[in-house]
């Protein structure tokens, strides 16, 4: 499970001259991922300008503000799903996140820009570029978000592999077919000739009758 709120604002939390801990709206957000809650920039933005210290939350107040928001959840399972189609080397670029969110569309489990934004910055420690796939789902769901990308990852990969195999069979039966000797047609017998036909033979010639004289 993620981490609570009041876990979640330790880590992110800025101190004041004061002494007094405070979080800023775009580590609020970052806060509210790794606790299970996703929120508008602008939403906690509009929060801090109520706050008691202007532009910021306390952690009474940023606990405050997710438990009154139970509904605002992000489901593992499907994020983990992305994750291991977009990012089958493990990393992941804000590209990449970007892509997420294009094909979750408007559903509840897209991430916003600025929820992208403010993951890379707290995340990209080494500031490469690029987050490892394991570190985000772990900052967004604690052990389940690890849970959840390795049995992902493994069903990912058998339906792959299964897709080769149909594949390969696929092309095998088209060599094989290719390979088989066709029928062969017999040709049409070419129409004989008529050949002309000959002439009568003449008639046997006529002999000549002696004619008889009387002696």
């Amino acid at each position: 499970m993620p981490i609570s709120p009041a876990e979640a604002f330790e880590e992110r939390h800025l101190q004041r001259d004061d002494g007094d801990k405070v979080i800023p709206p775009s580590l609020a957000l970052v806060a509210a991922l790794e606790s299970g809650y996703r929120f508008k920039l602008s939403s906690i933005e509009e929060a801090t300008d109520s706050a008691r210290y202007p532009g910021f939350l306390t952690k009474d107040e940023f606990v405050s503000l997710c438990e009154k928001n139970p509904n605002n959840c992000l489901d593992a399972r499907m994020m983990a799903k992305h994750v291991s189609v977009l990012a089958p080397n493990g990393l992941f670029t804000r590209v990449s996140l970007q892509e997420i969110a294009a094909k979750t569309g408007s559903s509840q489990d897209a991430l916003s820009a600025d929820e992208i934004d403010a993951l890379f910055d707290v995340l990209d420690r080494e500031n490469t570029g690029s987050i490892p796939a394991e570190r985000l789902m772990e900052a967004m769901y604690g052990d389940e978000g690890r849970v959840a990308l390795g049995k992902q990852r493994k069903e990912y990969a058998a339906a792959k592999a299964e897709e080769e195999r149909q594949r390969a069979l696929r092309d095998a039966a088209a060599a094989a077919a290719a390979a088989a000797p066709k029928e062969s047609v017999p040709a049409a017998a070419a129409p004989k000739k008529e050949e002309p036909t000959p002439p009568p033979p003449p008639p046997p010639p006529q002999q000549k009758k002696k004619a008889m004289c009387g002696c």
